[in-house]
């Protein structure tokens, strides 16, 4: 029996909106404010993390099953993989540029982080579109439900390692998704995720959203 990953949209069109944000955020802090340097480039990190975890989750759990069941996909697959890398060193590179801003919130030293920035937010947009073209239709077809309920249940150790932070991505994920879609999605999370992301999630992201945006 197929499985139906329509979760993939939703998380990526989460990464997507604050990725592309970033930058913006970057140009945003008042010259030489220290204390909102660090509140913009701890989310921007936090996105970045978030990312990788996925992208992780995808590593262990999902490409090596398809490999074994779809061996005339191994193309795609690999361009994943070979992709994931790509965005980790993309992190790095936003880090490394991150290091002499945050402390100052200097304009000049951000001229090197915005670029790393929005090449971070370009990569991860080319890999969403090229995984949710060619390779979420293969996850459909060869994970089973039950396969791919273990690969949602993943994003609990996030939440246990990163608490707040990890309900409030919980609602960067259903932010302008509709009661049926948030009720889909919710519904397929592990018990104790969906209970404590009732009734919290939404108020912690809300926080979160007024630190980081205003």
């Amino acid at each position: 029996m197929p499985c139906d990953p329509f979760e993939m949209a939703l998380v990526h069109r989460g990464f997507r909106r604050e990725s592309h944000k970033a930058a913006g955020l970057v140009l945003g802090v008042p010259s030489g404010d220290s204390g909102r340097a660090a509140v913009v480039y701890q989310h921007i990190d936090f996105i970045m993390t978030a990312v990788h975890f996925h992208h992780s989750a995808e590593d262990k759990l999902v490409w090596p099953k398809l490999f074994a069941r779809a061996p005339d996909r191994a193309a795609e697959l690999t361009r994943m993989e070979d992709t994931h890398r790509a965005i980790d060193d993309a992190c790095r590179r936003v880090r490394a540029a991150a290091a002499a801003w945050t402390g100052t919130g200097e304009p000049g030293r951000a001229e090197t982080l915005i670029p790393a920035v929005a090449g971070f937010a370009r990569r991860v947009d080319e890999h969403f579109d090229d995984e949710e073209e060619n390779v979420v239709p293969v996850i459909a077809e060869y994970l089973s439900p039950k396969e791919w309920k273990k690969v949602l249940a993943h994003g609990s150790a996030f939440v246990r390692a990163h608490p707040k932070r990890g309900l409030a991505l919980g609602g960067m994920v259903l932010d302008g998704a509709t009661v049926e879609t948030r009720q889909r999605f919710l519904g397929n999370l592990p018990l104790p995720l969906r209970t404590v992301f009732t009734m919290f999630g939404d108020r912690i992201y809300a926080d979160y959203r007024s630190e980081v945006y205003g």
